[in-house]
């Protein structure tokens, strides 16, 4: 006995031909032919038994044979909405599941911190289609665009509104009741309960509040990153970058992008030793930093429109991510290991450095290989020659700007885990020396 077929046909009762799509599945993969006995649905709560009268081409005609009401399995009427995620893999298991068990209205949610603001709702019809016709329902979801949810909430309702939201721990008042009360009492306050936690990237990323008001849905651990990885310096910014990959707060390409301004050469290093050891202040700070950082902030603007033009640094997590656990000799081991593979590239690079003296070499082309090479040494020569004091700081900023190949090893040793590419963060890093000069 041949199995029994179902089809979606939303104006059977006014026109008897499958719809274009329909037509070509059951004419060319399924193969059936005139005479074939079908069954319709027109979503609309009705079920048709038809028999083919017509298959040429990519027409499928057919006649119905008998009509058949099919009741809802399910009371009311139930209105799904939800702000999509950035993974649609998981919106369309969402949108089948649902269909197979039964519901009468789909609408997604534009939010304030929502991952996705573009749905592709052509797609998200199908997959409802073809999970109404997998399990034989007899009636298809309505299917709505983005809507704003404040608008969405505020709409007239005869029935009851639920609210799902998952959340890690206690709910966000019951935790606020709770710090502010043992604050009361003498206890530590809400941030200080959270640093004993271990959240430490959740404490600094609240205090940037005010930015986030100017960010809706940026993700909160780019606030840890920007102030951690800036001011530490290399190879710190690339360490966190790479955890937070790891743990999945930051995708690939954004943190490949965020490597470029968070793993810089850190403004201690300039401010103590250039500023201070080898120029003695003859320059204003002012003046120098922004040579310096003049094409970091011209990348940071270019990151912005990246960000309200795309889905760049949202939110990609429930709630903010928080980097594994890790047992005490865990954390011991791994941070030896990183100061011994730091270690191994500052000797490894002050060798060649050494070598490069003694290389019958012109003088000028071995100064120009120690500053890519390794830094410090270049910035020691060029501040101690005796050019003028505005040729010194162009050079120091454009040696700092691209950081060496010390500095890009470092960074390659700490972040192994996520794989970002090397020669792109050289090819910014030389660019943003070249900025460096052009800005001095």
């Amino acid at each position: 006995m041949k199995e029994i077929r179902f089809f979606y046909a939303p104006d059977v009762a006014a026109d008897a031909e499958l719809p274009a799509d329909e037509a070509a599945h059951c004419l060319r993969v399924l193969r059936l032919q005139a005479g074939d006995e079908i069954r319709l649905t027109d979503g609309k709560g009705m079920f048709y038994k038809a028999e083919i009268t017509t298959a040429t081409g990519k027409r499928c005609l057919f006649k119905v044979l008998e009509a058949v009401s099919h009741p809802k399995e399910w009371s009311g009427h139930l209105h799904l909405a939800l702000a999509p995620t950035k993974n649609m893999d998981r919106i369309e298991w969402l949108a089948e599941k649902a269909t197979e068990i039964g519901f009468d209205e789909l609408t997604f949610l534009d939010c304030r911190y929502s991952e996705r603001k573009v749905v592709k709702t052509e797609r998200i019809d199908k997959i409802l289609v073809s999970a109404m016709k997998q399990s034989h329902k007899a009636r298809k979801p309505l299917l709505n665009g983005m809507e704003d949810f404040k608008r969405f909430v505020a709409r007239p309702f005869a029935g009851q509104k639920f609210i799902a939201h998952c959340y890690d721990e206690a709910d966000v008042a019951g935790v606020a009741k709770a710090s502010e009360d043992k604050a009361m009492d003498g206890g530590k306050p809400f941030l200080l309960d959270e640093l004993d936690a271990g959240q430490d990237a959740l404490v600094i990323s609240r205090l940037f509040y005010p930015l986030k008001k100017l960010f809706p849905g940026i993700n909160e651990d780019f606030f840890y990153t920007c102030i951690l990885g800036f001011f530490c310096g290399c190879p710190l910014g690339a360490k966190i970058i790479d955890d937070f990959i790891s743990c999945g707060s930051f995708t690939k390409s954004e943190g490949e992008k965020l490597l470029y301004t968070c793993n810089q050469i850190s403004p201690m290093f300039s401010a103590g030793y250039t500023l201070t050891l080898i120029l003695h202040g003859k320059i204003s700070a002012l003046r120098f930093f922004f040579c310096l950082y003049f094409p970091v902030m011209c990348y940071l603007i270019y990151l912005i429109f990246l960000f309200f033009t795309s889905d760049f640094l949202h939110t990609h997590h429930s709630s903010p991510t928080i980097a594994h656990k890790k047992s005490a000799d865990q954390v011991i081991f791994d941070s030896l290991h990183s100061i011994f593979m730091i270690g191994i590239c500052i000797m490894i690079f002050s060798i060649a450095v050494s070598l490069l003296e003694i290389l019958p070499l012109p003088f000028y082309l071995k100064r120009g290989l120690t500053a890519v090479l390794e830094i410090t040494n270049a910035i020691s020569y060029f501040g101690s020659s005796h050019m003028s004091i505005s040729r010194k700081v162009i050079l120091l900023c454009m040696i700092t700007s691209f950081g060496g190949l010390s500095a890009a090893v470092q960074t390659l040793s700490v972040y192994k885990k996520s794989r970002l590419s090397l020669w792109k963060y050289l090819l910014i890093r030389s660019l943003f020396s070249v900025s460096s000069l052009h800005a001095g």
